[in-house]
């Protein structure tokens, strides 16, 4: 059964630092629709640079490699409920073949609206920014990332060895986090972008 929110249980959660269930709940809340507004906000902003852009070609492959995707799912679920894929589509989630493979090309011009931009050269993520990236995605996948040495036979790594691996294997990953919350926060200054209440 889950502890009693008390007084008291806060105090020894948080180390001190709360010291009152009902402050801390409200705390709580508050941080959590903080968090739901911006990465509403952060969608709603990638979404407006994404329908300002056009796309001279798009690669096929990449946009047949997303829709395989989908059609081989699909068509095992159909397959499962006696249903051609078709109408599988159509009962599940109200679509057509079309609008999904158009929902795919959408998804490849996003791709490439991203990468545009951080190849443009006019974002660049410097060290603080960088070494304070690292540390949150370390933090938010360190579950993971145990996990992961722990089967390279390192079953108690130092926070150094959880860095090195980090940075040697999921850079990329890093350092494209790093510049998306640099492109959002530049970005975010100029850009009319509207949140709705649905987006949260």
């Amino acid at each position: 059964s889950w502890p009693e929110m008390t007084d008291e249980y806060v105090a020894e959660l948080t180390d001190q630092e709360y010291t009152s269930a009902e402050l801390f709940l409200t705390e709580l809340r508050k941080d959590m629709e903080t968090e739901a507004y911006d990465n509403a906000l952060y969608t709603a902003l990638w979404n407006k640079i994404s329908e300002n852009a056009a796309v001279l070609k798009y690669d096929r492959n990449s946009v047949l490699g997303c829709y395989s995707v989908y059609y081989n799912m699909y068509s095992f679920y159909a397959k499962y409920y006696g249903l051609t894929y078709e109408s599988y589509l159509l009962s599940a989630y109200g679509m057509t073949p079309e609008y999904l493979f158009n929902l795919c090309i959408q998804t490849v011009k996003d791709q490439m609206v991203h990468y545009a931009v951080f190849q443009s050269g006019e974002f660049s993520v410097s060290d603080e920014e960088y070494q304070s990236g690292l540390r949150n995605y370390i933090e938010n996948n360190r579950s993971s990332l145990l996990s992961e040495l722990s089967k390279n036979g390192i079953s108690d790594p130092t926070e150094e060895q959880i860095t090195e691996y980090t940075k040697k294997t999921y850079e990329t990953a890093v350092r494209n986090s790093c510049l998306d919350m640099i492109v959002f926060r530049e970005l975010g200054q100029s850009a009319k972008v509207t949140v709705t209440e649905d987006a949260k």
